[in-house]
């Protein structure tokens, strides 16, 4: 559930300042960051529970929901909030300098949420696919 909040929280940081950004350009639903919000909480519970029903193996679930969730909420998500906040003046050296750093860790985070992705699903696989010894 820890990173159940954790994504929330990093979503809808994102969403409230996309709808504001929104409702500026043109008339928008006033409810975008309540509507927004809950649907990122319906869409993230019901893949954490997907998750924990259909895999059987405790530290296999963990991986998983670790390295898709875990790398976004400490990677692609601060930097991207960053980014939003700094974006506006992207003329300026050092602004261009931080979006740069900003880009690079939200690629990495990226990767590492692929590769660890991978790995994660090829070991339930394994786990799967492993039938019990008979003594």
């Amino acid at each position: 559930m820890i990173v159940h909040s954790s994504f929330l929280i990093s979503t809808n940081r994102v969403w409230r300042h996309k709808c504001a950004e929104l409702r500026r350009r043109s008339q928008f639903v006033n409810h975008c960051s309540r509507i927004s919000s809950t649907i990122a909480d319906k869409f993230s519970f019901v893949f954490v529970v997907a998750i924990a029903v259909s895999v059987p193996q405790l530290g296999n679930s963990i991986a998983l929901v670790g390295s898709l969730a875990g790398s976004a909420v400490l990677f692609v998500f601060p930097a991207l909030l960053h980014l939003l906040v700094v974006w506006k003046d992207r003329d300026l050296l050092a602004t261009r300098l931080a979006i740069a750093k900003d880009i690079f860790i939200m690629v990495i985070g990226t990767l590492g949420a692929i590769v660890g992705t991978y790995e994660s699903i090829a070991a339930i696989i394994r786990n799967y696919n492993v039938s019990p010894t008979k003594t």
